[in-house]
């Protein structure tokens, strides 16, 4: 794998008075948080967009997750991010729920070339592999701007995600723990929220993971739902004879007890065990610090990327 394989097209190193578009395809966002919002991109030298924000705001932040706003309008200001020539980057605001809503939408539009980043991850997995699989899109798989902002994660996070899109950090390397079989992989990395995957089944956004590196992370899953998700990707490779060239676990635990995390490595020892008494052959790894996915402290990884897997490290470069 050459740098200039996973730079061709879409890889665009940000610098100090790009425009960022700000935008909430999922879970809503209030007023505090999008002056808090502005003002993180601003003290880190970009300058912040929010398209309809006269329309797409809350007075206060309510007691439930739903998305409040119709998927016409989030996808009108989605639409507006990804079209326009003016700025460098989208970055989502949260994730939540609700991304979805936007797929049928997505689905009618022409397809758009990639010309900026784009970054989100949780909910907005629904949308990372529309725009993936059909447009062709990289999307970074990292912290967003309601967590930057009111430092829901750490310092070393927030230094990660942007020495990674200003350009100072070129190369994104993890250390793995190897739950099967050693092998030197060499791939594609796709996937992201387990959950959100697993939802997407038996639709048109369906995701493909056939001889991919398949990431997986989720948060607030019991180690009963985590099983049952493992058992349906199982049973989908075996029903569609389409299987990944390996299997990438990020964080499953956080905010978890003691007795849930067990739980969750339960899980994922009967994955393994699973793919063993199918006769499915395929690489199953764990990223040791558990900084991939829901964390505090959250690094990044680039969905529709290439990466190798060698000598029990992840290595993805720019």
């Amino acid at each position: 794998m050459t740098k200039s394989e996973n730079k061709k097209d879409w890889w665009r190193v940000l610098k100090k008075g790009d425009l960022v578009d700000v935008v909430s395809p999922a879970s809503s966002i209030t007023k505090n948080e999008l002056a808090k919002i502005k003002l993180f991109l601003e003290e880190n030298g970009l300058r912040a967009r929010f398209y309809l924000d006269h329309e797409l705001l809350l007075t206060k932040k309510q007691s439930h997750n739903f998305s409040s706003f119709l998927a016409k309008k989030r996808f009108e200001q989605l639409h507006f991010a990804l079209t326009n020539k003016e700025s460098q980057a989208i970055w989502c605001v949260r994730g939540g729920y609700g991304s979805a809503d936007l797929i049928a939408l997505l689905q009618e539009t022409k397809k758009i070339a990639q010309t900026k980043l784009f970054i989100g991850f949780s909910d907005i997995t629904s949308l990372g592999i529309f725009l993936q699989q059909k447009w062709n899109w990289k999307i970074i798989y990292g912290p967003m701007l309601n967590q930057l902002a009111f430092d829901k994660v750490t310092a070393q996070s927030k230094k990660s995600i942007l020495d990674f899109i200003f350009g100072k950090k070129i190369e994104l390397k993890y250390r793995l723990e190897v739950k099967n079989s050693a092998k030197k992989i060499e791939g594609e990395v796709v996937g992201g929220c387990l959950s959100v995957i697993a939802s997407q089944f038996a639709t048109s956004n369906q995701l493909d993971f056939e001889n991919k590196i398949l990431f997986l992370e989720d948060i607030d899953e019991s180690g009963e739902k985590i099983d049952r998700y493992f058992c349906q990707f199982v049973q989908n490779m075996l029903r569609a004879k389409s299987y990944p060239s390996a299997i990438l676990l990020g964080n499953y635990c956080f905010g978890m007890t003691i007795k849930k995390k067990q739980n969750v490595a339960l899980a994922i020892k009967k994955l393994s065990e699973r793919l063993q008494e199918n006769k499915i052959d395929i690489a199953v790894f764990e990223e040791k610090t558990k900084c991939l996915g829901h964390a505090k402290n959250m690094m990044p990884l680039v969905i529709g990327a290439r990466a190798i897997i060698v000598e029990n490290s992840l290595v993805q470069s720019f």
